[in-house]
């Protein structure tokens, strides 16, 4: 069995859902991406990115960051080969100071410079051939989104991978299984072709400019991890199954216009993540507990959706069949089943 799949099998049967979380994190970090895991609180980012950055040499963590702060990290930053953690966005400041933190992080990670004449906090970082992984809660992603620098820098130059399952059974114990690195990414033979189910997935989140880039990169990740000199068969199967939550940002974040503002869709976000936690279905009572509301609260909130999530019956709630079939096409529907709807939503 190649490793990224006994990493996650192992991981699952005592931290179900986090095997992927944490095989994406070292994907990315081999890859020198900068990847942003979004999910509400409670979800398992931290204790994921803990046990990660516990295991990769030579790495960097900054509790909080800011473009200020830069300047005190230039000289460690240069010519950085390793991962940059940041433990929570939400501890970066400001929305304003927060969102010009990530606009020049994903800048710094795809060009490998950053510079800065700003009074009080001039610095120049070059050489920069290392990752980020940055956790952020769908709240802050949603302000970030609206930023001008969202399409110019942000959007083509991160991966935002959604972890949206809330463990039922939590667990505290460290995962018992030894974090591997395999080979060194520049041995890794580039991939003849590109699988066309790669770019469709990826194109969920970066333009057809950027896309080939970044499934390419990955690809080698996948394979330099598994000890592969070439990418394989089960290296690009496995990638693809690693990157369908990118899908997820189809779901939740909606343009109206050709000239508006993005706008991310926090309430949907929270209704997938209940959905995911408790194998898609959940209950009013799940969800008004797990986000502090009162059942009639969370009712309200809920018939905003009604045509993507119905009351089958005493509060319980699933896709409609409109939302199973979009789920469905773009590969993140949590079960494929055959059950039947009620007449709540046979007209959806």
């Amino acid at each position: 069995m190649d490793y990224l799949q006994s990493l996650i099998l192992t991981v699952n049967k005592s931290h179900l859902g986090l095997g992927e979380l944490i095989a994406m994190e070292q994907i990315a970090i081999k890859a020198r991406k900068m990847m942003l895991s979004v999910s509400p609180s409670g979800c398992g980012k931290s204790r994921a990115t803990d046990w990660v950055k516990a295991s990769t040499p030579n790495q960097l963590t900054q509790g909080r960051l800011s473009t200020a702060q830069l300047g005190s990290l230039a000289d460690a930053l240069t010519n950085f080969s390793s991962c940059l953690f940041i433990d929570d966005l939400a501890q970066s400041g400001s929305d304003y100071a927060r969102n010009m933190t990530v606009t020049t992080l994903a800048e710094l990670c795809y060009s490998g410079e950053a510079h800065s004449v700003m009074a009080k906090s001039e610095y120049d970082i070059f050489g920069f051939k290392g990752s980020i992984i940055a956790n952020i809660q769908p709240v802050l992603l949603r302000n970030l989104v609206t930023e001008a620098d969202w399409d110019a820098s942000v959007k083509d130059k991160t991966i935002r991978y959604y972890h949206l399952r809330r463990p039922t059974k939590p667990n505290l114990k460290v995962p018992e299984f030894t974090i591997g690195w395999g080979k060194n990414f520049d041995d890794i033979a580039e991939p003849r072709k590109i699988p066309k189910s790669l770019v469709t997935l990826g194109r969920c989140e970066w333009s057809s400019t950027r896309v080939v880039q970044h499934v390419t990169d990955l690809l080698k990740a996948v394979a330099a991890l598994n000890s592969h000199f070439t990418v394989t068969l089960s290296d690009q199967k496995l990638l693809e199954t690693l990157l369908r939550p990118l899908a997820i940002e189809s779901l939740v974040l909606a343009k109206l216009e050709f000239e508006s503002d993005r706008q991310l869709d926090n309430n949907a976000l929270a209704i997938l993540t209940e959905y995911y936690s408790y194998g898609g279905e959940f209950t009013l009572s799940q969800i008004a507990d797990d986000y502090s509301l009162s059942e009639t609260r969370a009712r309200a909130i809920l018939s905003m959706y009604s045509d993507l999530w119905v009351d089958v019956g005493t509060g319980l709630y699933r896709p409609s069949i409109a939302m199973e079939q979009k789920m469905n096409e773009l590969g993140v529907l949590y079960v494929q089943t055959n059950r039947k709807h009620t007449n709540k939503n046979k007209h959806k």
